[in-house]
């Protein structure tokens, strides 16, 4: 017997397409440090931004960009900077995030990538706190991950602050004054970007855009085999497909013009979701009704018709770097989950170092690919204070269900000369304390543990320590 699911959205959306915004870190938190370091803001002072592709989801590829707003909570210190900053913008094909060090800055070099400047200006604010920069000419977004770049030309120092979002990488990087000092954290500044024109734009076409496995090609809005087909008499657009297999919930979209930045429904970071009762082989139809009410623009009706074998799904933890080591990696097998007794999943990660106060974001993703990822919206867990945790991230295959909770404990005992946390003391060791001095990297590393000569630091000469205790099996004194 077939089985009918009929879906129904709200949407709600004009169709002339005017001057659009999106803000990116959209966050309640400050940041000292950029988009200016007013309180070193001197000649060559020299910042970087690194926003994420999940940050930029309401920007598609090809927008030209004409200003970016940064917003302050002292407009009265940011327009007594004085000075003037050169604006750069790159695309990159991913961020790479800096490594925090321990006295408030960042390891590392700023990001060497060709950048294009866009506009000089003096810094200033308007009485609500935004500092607007308008572009010489449109910058052209091309999808993934962007850099903004900023290079002061003198100024005055001003104990300024952003509005920011709290990230789970290092994303900014302040460098000044004499060689070595840089600044950065995790709190990635709040920042508007305008595109578009403010002339009306007659939409011709509609899109559905979705996962490939569904779509044929991922999230492509340039994709013409998923163009709707309008029925003339009814004024209402189709898509549909047979013989899908579907293993889950999938999200859409229906953009206008194949892209983004003219028309998209749901708007911004949200999608629709259709909801699929169980596996099986499926015939797929979506339709989408401009001139519909508010309520019932989009349905998507799925009709099953056919059975599969039972497949043993894979289930992985992709998210942020600070608890998951990788940055948004449905591939690394390391966050994989263990299925239970019970049918539920679990991962699990013990003595986490938060040095600060942190959101920890991530999904759930099945066999390794983005096609299925629970939740829609990403899980948010947020770190209240500084502290050693162990994570507990449970998820049920059956309900999609997700928890996360973490423990907050004292920290491990260290084991003097075990480097590399392996509950021993081995050659391992000394590679692992090497590979540290050379690039300050201290992921997966226990400082306390490498300072072998017990000196309050961690030099050189720890390894000399090390290499002498794996040669006598006695320390040092």
């Amino acid at each position: 017997m077939k089985k009918y699911f009929t879906l129904i959205a709200v949407a709600a959306m004009a169709f002339a397409a005017q001057a659009t915004e999106w803000t990116a870190a959209d966050g309640t938190t400050t940041s000292e440090y950029a988009p200016v370091y007013g309180y070193n803001f001197e000649t060559n002072q020299h910042n970087q931004m690194q926003y994420p592709a999940s940050e930029l989801t309401g920007i598609a590829a090809g927008t030209e960009i004409t200003a970016v707003k940064f917003y302050t909570s002292t407009p009265s210190l940011v327009n007594a900077l004085g000075g003037t900053v050169t604006v750069s913008l790159a695309n990159m094909e991913d961020v790479t995030p800096w490594t925090p060090n321990a006295w408030g800055g960042v390891y590392g070099d700023l990001l060497d990538v060709a950048v294009t400047a866009v506009a000089t200006v003096t810094p200033s604010a308007d009485e609500n706190g935004v500092w607007t920069i308008t572009f010489d000419a449109p910058f052209t977004y091309t999808g993934n991950a962007l850099l903004i770049d900023v290079l002061s030309v003198a100024g005055d120092y001003q104990d300024t602050e952003f509005y920011a979002k709290e990230m789970g990488s290092y994303l900014i990087m302040s460098t000044y004054g004499y060689a070595g000092s840089t600044k950065g954290d995790n709190k990635l500044p709040k920042a508007t970007f305008v595109y578009g024109s403010d002339e009306p734009i007659e939409i011709t076409s509609y899109t559905v855009v979705g996962p490939e496995s569904i779509f044929g090609s991922n999230w492509n809005t340039e994709d013409t085999n998923n163009d709707m087909v309008l029925d003339e008499a009814t004024g209402v657009y189709s898509w549909n497909k047979t013989g899908v297999t579907l293993y889950g919930n999938f999200d859409f979209k229906v953009v206008g013009n194949h892209s983004y930045s003219i028309y998209e429904w749901p708007v911004g970071p949200y999608n629709w979701t259709a909801v699929v009762e169980e596996e099986g082989i499926y015939s797929i139809a979506i339709t989408f009704d401009p001139n519909a009410e508010e309520d019932y623009r989009i349905t998507c009706t799925l009709i099953k018709t056919g059975d599969i074998d039972p497949v043993e799904h894979t289930y992985t933890v992709a998210g942020t770097t600070n608890l998951f080591g990788s940055f948004w990696d449905p591939s690394d097998t390391a966050n994989d989950m263990v299925e239970g007794e019970d049918g539920i999943y679990t991962w699990t990660k013990s003595d986490v170092v938060f040095e600060e106060a942190a959101n920890v974001e991530f999904k759930v993703v099945q066999d390794h690919a983005w096609d299925y990822a629970w939740p829609s919206s990403n899980w948010i867990y947020e770190v209240t204070e500084a502290g050693t945790y162990d994570f507990v991230i449970t998820f049920n295959a059956e309900t999609k269900e997700i928890t996360c909770t973490a423990t907050k404990h004292d920290a491990p005992q260290g084991m003097r000369g075990d480097v590399n946390m392996s509950n021993d003391v081995t050659i391992s060791d000394v590679t692992s304390l090497i590979d540290y001095l050379l690039s300050g990297d201290a992921t997966d590393i226990s400082l306390e543990n490498a300072d072998c000569n017990l000196a309050d630091g961690v030099t050189i000469a720890d390894v000399t320590a090390l290499i002498d205790y794996l040669l006598s099996g006695v320390w040092a004194e």
